[in-house]
């Protein structure tokens, strides 16, 4: 991902490198930033976490397929 595409996420935002972007459970939640890191925690669906710890991915090893606001997320995950 270029700083550019970096500069425009936000904390709420759900976002996948997966080249399946139809199932839920490939989304992480942007939960925080630290420097170049972004803090992302796994999803099965909306409101339904992996049970794990979030964690931190530097933005330039992540290549975004998809990126989802909160609504957005909720209606995928309602299919």
């Amino acid at each position: 991902m270029s700083s550019k595409e970096f500069s425009k996420l936000q904390i709420g935002m759900y976002i996948t490198d997966s080249q399946d972007t139809d199932n839920p459970a490939n989304y992480c939640l942007i939960v925080g930033f630290s420097g170049s890191k972004i803090r992302l925690q796994p999803y099965e669906s909306y409101g339904n976490p992996v049970k794990a710890h979030p964690f931190y991915e530097d933005f330039r090893r992540i290549n975004i397929t998809r990126k989802l606001y909160a609504s957005d997320y909720c209606e995928l995950s309602s299919k």
